[in-house]
């Protein structure tokens, strides 16, 4: 009795996460690839302070998560063309090495 509670136990673990994933990837690629580039769009039209490296982040994380889920989509492969192009542009504003060494790494993806 005790190992079928804990397979059941462990069955309903897994379905959550089973459901929880499915919710958050639910809407596709396209839908996905929209929003990461709204936030793109957003970002690059707002203040360009200091805060606004996060905000930049932000975006190249969703373009990741396309990339990341959909790879072999015209949506990831263009997402990770736009990871290249962010970090470049985040090169740009802020002059962290980091960010050139990023952006030649992602562009080396992309090349490949």
């Amino acid at each position: 009795m005790h190992y079928i509670m804990k397979t059941i136990g462990r069955t309903a673990i897994v379905l959550t996460l089973i459901f929880a994933w499915s919710a958050v990837y639910a809407e596709g690629p396209k839908a996905n690839y929209a929003k990461a580039r709204s936030c793109y769009l957003e970002v690059k039209s707002g203040p360009q302070d200091a805060k606004s490296r996060a905000r930049w982040m932000k975006c190249i994380n969703l373009f990741e998560g396309v990339h990341r889920e959909y790879p072999k989509s015209p949506e990831g492969v263009s997402a990770l063309y736009s990871i290249a192009r962010l970090r470049r542009e985040l090169y740009n504003k802020f002059k962290r090495e980091k960010d050139l060494t990023a952006a030649i790494k992602a562009y080396n993806q992309v090349i490949k």
